[in-house]
């Protein structure tokens, strides 16, 4: 058992140390699993997502910050952000930030790479991408 200082009233490990969890074996794959994914994958690549920016209310020093619309599978429009370096001179790679339920007003400006692109997309159904009957 790993003795871990933090403020959860539960314990975070679920009483897995490293080589506890490192033992876990994955469950069988479902049924169609491949099939069902590789089909998804093929219907968004045959997809022009059709990307347009425009200004954005929210700032942050160093970055430009631009709102984000592009066209998904089943003609469906994905709002976000997008943050790049404001002089332009941004480092090889980037990110793409992620969120969790319950969505997201606003880009998260606590960015672990100072010269890094962020992409922030709110999938459909959540957030600024919420559209019935999602």
């Amino acid at each position: 058992m790993i003795e871990l200082e933090h403020g959860y009233e539960f314990d975070p490990t679920y009483g897995y140390d490293l080589d506890g969890l490192l033992a876990v074996e994955p469950p069988a794959e479902p049924p169609g699993y491949v099939e069902f994914w590789s089909a998804r994958y093929a219907k968004a690549l045959a997809v022009d997502p059709a990307p347009e920016l425009s200004p954005c209310d929210f700032t942050r020093v160093g970055m430009r910050v631009s709102e984000v619309r592009y066209r998904s599978t089943d003609d469906f429009t994905i709002h976000g952000w997008l943050l790049e370096p404001e002089d332009g001179d941004a480092r090889p790679g980037g990110f793409v930030v992620g969120h969790g339920y319950g969505g997201i007003d606003r880009p998260d400006f606590e960015l672990p790479c100072a010269g890094a692109v962020y992409f922030v997309p709110c999938p459909r159904g959540l957030a600024r991408s919420a559209c019935p009957p999602i």
